[in-house]
């Protein structure tokens, strides 16, 4: 399938409310294509912020204090078949949707980017995650956790918790080498 017949919204992660960043990451993202922009800030944003982000995104959505809750409150509100990550910050480069798009071949694929050598899903990047947004409702949302040991990543250990139902839901996981993003 081409990458223009796919229903893709891109959802950028916001959980520090950076303005600048968010600016920068949205302005990349409409440099290359057309779709739709939903921002998710955290828990802590005041309305006044969130209405001080309605020029750079219509659709700008509170989640909580985790990463895990922005992603799940970007998978709810998003209108489209799928889902593409970015967090604030991040700069899309070209063709990396049509890069994304070209290794899907069912509903069940969630594609991912491998960066500095990270090839799992669980400890690799989320910039330019790919979900559809059916398998994710199928497989559940990503659980909210608190780790209290300095050697584990609340966010990796949910990925991984996910991970495993996804897994059982006959998901495939595939990594893709040479997604270009700053």
């Amino acid at each position: 399938m081409k990458h223009t017949d796919m229903d893709i919204g891109f959802i950028v992660l916001c959980p520090n409310r950076d303005v600048r960043q968010i600016r920068n990451t949205v302005r990349s993202i409409q440099h290359y294509t057309t779709r739709e922009i939903i921002c998710v800030v955290g828990g802590d944003t005041s309305p006044s912020e969130i209405k001080d982000l309605k020029p750079i995104s219509e659709n700008v959505y509170k989640g909580k204090d985790t990463i895990t809750s922005l992603i799940n409150t970007g998978m709810k509100r998003l209108k489209h078949k799928w889902g593409v990550f970015m967090f604030a910050g991040s700069i899309l480069k070209p063709m990396v949707e049509k890069r994304i798009c070209r290794f899907v071949e069912s509903d069940k694929d969630i594609i991912f980017p491998v960066r500095d050598r990270k090839m799992g899903f669980v400890e690799g990047s989320t910039d330019c995650l790919m979900i559809n947004k059916d398998t994710f409702d199928l497989v559940g949302e990503l659980p909210d956790v608190k780790i209290d040991k300095e050697d584990l990543n609340d966010f990796e250990v949910a990925k991984l918790m996910w991970c495993q139902q996804a897994f059982e839901k006959g998901c495939i996981f595939k990594g893709i080498v040479g997604i270009k993003i700053s």
